[in-house]
């Protein structure tokens, strides 16, 4: 963001009147209205005569059009980008759970504001925030060791059990897991 300027829009005009319509130099007018320095002045006449149409530019209106239609482009191509990593993220069919979704985020936000990221992918802010505050269920911390184990036995097993075989495997082991799919 722009930093407020020091000078108001009415001394503006009023120094650029001096030097356009009452004939006096840039450096007189600067000084006399202590203006920090003559180039400033120089630049507010250059863009007066511009808006006159004296000399040829862009006028002040079109400035603030062309910075405006920069922002648009510039919000459209992060956008677009994040749809080309939401392609290579999510598989194709149906709507992503809100686990992919924040997955997706955590993984994209060093590159993309959370908030254009919600707003492109139609996921709350609200949501994905929810989200990452809630604690760990016990249900998915089980599921997180029983995945290690199952890996572990599997891989012990020379890594050709399947889901049945490793089921009745782990049961005669003594360890309660409900049957899992093939971890190949």
């Amino acid at each position: 963001m722009a930093r407020p300027s020091k000078y108001t829009p009415e001394l503006r005009r009023r120094a650029v009147e001096e030097v356009l319509d009452r004939g006096r130099t840039v450096t007189e007018v600067a000084n006399s209205l202590s203006i920090t320095t003559p180039e400033t002045l120089r630049r507010w006449v250059v863009q007066a005569k511009k808006d006159r149409g004296l000399i040829t530019g862009p006028t002040t209106e079109e400035l603030a059009e062309i910075k405006a239609l920069r922002k648009e482009v510039a919000d459209q191509q992060r956008t677009i980008e994040i749809l080309k990593a939401v392609t290579t993220f999510f598989r194709p069919g149906g709507r992503p759970s809100v686990a992919v979704n924040v997955a997706f985020i955590d993984a994209h936000r060093d590159r993309f504001d959370v908030a254009v990221m919600c707003r492109v992918l139609s996921f709350p802010e609200r949501t994905f925030y929810a989200f990452k505050a809630r604690p760990v269920c016990a249900r998915a911390t089980a599921d997180a060791a029983h995945k290690t184990l199952i890996l572990d036995e599997w891989t012990a097993n020379y890594s050709c059990y399947g889901a049945r075989r490793m089921h009745k495997h782990l049961r005669r082991r003594g360890h309660r897991i409900a049957r899992a799919p093939s971890c190949g």
